[in-house]
């Protein structure tokens, strides 16, 4: 319980400081004076496209994920799946609506159940960590959001009785670049070296401070 406690404090606390430094509220359209000051729908401004529902197996992952999220999560929000096509794997989450967009190329990998799980679960939480409009955050603040997304993903699948393992596996093909897009490429994200070594050690210090 103590675990679940933490976790939903570290959202209250996020949400708290996002509102102390930016003066806006995660979901809530910017006023005139937040533009004025150069603050933007989180970036680059996506709208969700046109797509289909997840197939059986992502839909799963998806189901498993949202039972999790509102055992665990302090306001989770209603997710959605929208699958469009595009020949790289890619997921993203279309921060201010409920919607993580899946390319079809990534849902059609073979992936394991705890997997997929392991993908929603970290654009997840960028929806319920990042969403809002953003301020003068910078590329360095934007890694650093990456890489919480991946330590709050592995935190819940622990919690959830999942393989924590399966979001570093999937970290590992996406390095390879195995048709997979080169996110790692852009300056919102850390390097896929560095993300696997920060979810390493992010195990092995969430294991010890649970005994």
């Amino acid at each position: 319980m103590g675990g679940i406690k933490l976790l939903s404090l570290s959202c209250v606390l996020a949400a708290s400081l996002f509102i102390a430094v930016t003066g806006a509220v995660p979901g809530v359209a910017p006023t005139s004076a937040q533009q004025a000051a150069g603050c933007v729908e989180s970036g680059p401004a996506l709208s969700p496209r046109e797509g289909r529902g997840p197939g059986i197996a992502l839909g799963a992952a998806l189901a498993a994920l949202q039972d999790d999220l509102a055992a665990h999560v302090f306001a989770a929000p209603r997710l959605e799946v929208r699958v469009v096509d595009e020949p790289q794997m890619q997921a993203r989450a279309i921060l201010g609506t409920p919607v993580i967009e899946v390319t079809s190329a990534l849902e059609a990998h073979p992936w394991t159940a705890d997997e997929l799980y392991a993908i929603l679960a970290h654009e997840a939480f960028h929806q319920v960590l990042h969403a809002g409009p953003r301020c003068g955050i910078t590329p360095a603040r934007m890694q650093a959001q990456e890489l919480e997304a991946d330590h709050q993903a592995l935190d819940l699948m622990a919690k959830s009785g999942r393989d924590p393992r399966s979001l570093g596996r999937v970290l590992a093909l996406f390095a390879k670049g195995d048709g997979s897009s080169n996110a790692s490429d852009a300056p919102t994200h850390p390097e896929f070296s560095v993300r696997i070594d920060a979810l390493a050690k992010h195990a092995i210090q969430a294991d010890r401070s649970s005994h």
